[in-house]
């Protein structure tokens, strides 16, 4: 009966709709577990640019990213060796909480989200995007920044600079590549370029460490998730 029921199921799907199912069956684990993670992916791009509109909706919009490039920290030395000695996840906790106490030394709620990534060309390397309210906040977190890793900026502009076709809204860089920082110049809701961006979760599942959203955010997100929803109908 079984047979019967799946081979009368077969003859109603279309053909493209039984090559899917075929291609299903014939996946390999690692196939499968490539899916899974593209689903997941979307899942993250739709939850964090739902909270970037909040976000925006909120007046706290998303307009600062800073990109860590892990593996192109110098060796321990000077002040900065406390840090350059701690574990990827001891770093990643410690740059956040540096950037939120910018953030409360600037009068603005904790608006943020970090993602820990990896690639051929950075290795492992973080993420994180935030709400800085003025030219003196993202001042104020480029010299802790400076402080911390020990890697001073090559260069400050905060009206931002394009390098290369796609990398815009540069406001400083190191010398080394250790690590940039970037705003928002577009102005669009919900700032989408710098959320989209960190939440691409690039090589995600070769590092430890999860993506995070602040909890002033989520707290955001939820006071306004209908107008959210209402925007993105």
């Amino acid at each position: 009966a079984e047979t019967t029921f799946s081979a009368s199921r077969a003859r109603l799907l279309s053909k493209p709709e039984r090559e899917a199912s075929m291609d299903r069956r014939r996946k390999t684990s690692r196939q499968k577990e490539r899916t899974k993670r593209d689903r997941l992916a979307r899942r993250r791009k739709r939850k964090w640019n739902a909270a970037g509109q909040a976000a925006h909706l909120a007046a706290l919009p998303i307009n600062f990213s800073l990109t860590l490039s892990l593996q192109h920290l110098p060796e321990e030395r000077g002040a900065s060796s406390r840090f350059i000695g701690k574990t990827p996840q001891q770093q990643e906790l410690t740059i956040w909480a540096a950037l939120r106490r910018v953030a409360k030394r600037h009068g603005v709620r904790w608006v943020a989200l970090r993602a820990p990534e990896h690639d051929r060309g950075k290795g492992r390397h973080l993420h994180i995007a935030a709400h800085m309210p003025t030219e003196a906040a993202m001042r104020d977190a480029i010299s802790a920044l400076e402080r911390m890793t020990g890697v001073s900026a090559a260069w400050i502009d905060c009206r931002g600079r394009s390098l290369g076709r796609w990398v815009h809204g540069v406001i400083a860089k190191s010398p080394d590549g250790a690590w940039m920082i970037q705003r928002d110049i577009a102005g669009e809701p919900g700032n989408p370029h710098l959320v989209a961006y960190v939440a691409k979760g690039a090589g995600k599942h070769r590092v430890d460490t999860q993506h995070r959203m602040s909890r002033d955010l989520i707290a955001i997100t939820e006071e306004h998730m209908g107008k959210v929803t209402r925007l993105c109908l």
